[in-house]
């Protein structure tokens, strides 16, 4: 029992560093500012409820949103399920909370939004 808590929360501890890893490539990229501190995101989590009128909305929000470049294109994800973590962060002088979502591989940003 002990060993698969351990393994549980190393495997925690790996998705929640990449998911950050993730977010901070995606926050450099497209970033009008890029001035970046104090980055924290929350344990990886799971939705089914990130459909494709859903990430479109998103996209649209950010497009008003002057912190990010213009033509952001989001992507969608290949399967129902998507990843996400709730990030906080420093950008110039204001603190933002976003929350980011994945693949369900976890391999690039597929939509954030502001919270």
């Amino acid at each position: 029992m002990a060993i698969a808590l351990t393994a549980m929360a190393i495997f925690s501890c790996g998705t929640k560093h990449r998911a950050k890893g993730l977010v901070e490539d995606y926050l450099a990229s497209n970033l009008v500012n890029q001035d970046i501190a104090d980055l924290s995101v929350s344990d990886v989590d799971s939705s089914f409820y990130i459909t494709p009128t859903v990430i479109k909305r998103m996209e649209t929000h950010l497009a008003a949103n002057k912190r990010f470049k213009k033509d952001i294109k989001f992507k969608t994800s290949p399967n129902r399920k998507v990843l996400f973590v709730r990030a906080k962060y420093v950008n110039g002088q204001d603190t933002l909370k976003q929350t980011f979502y994945f693949d369900d591989h976890l391999t690039t940003v597929i939509a954030c939004k502001d919270n």
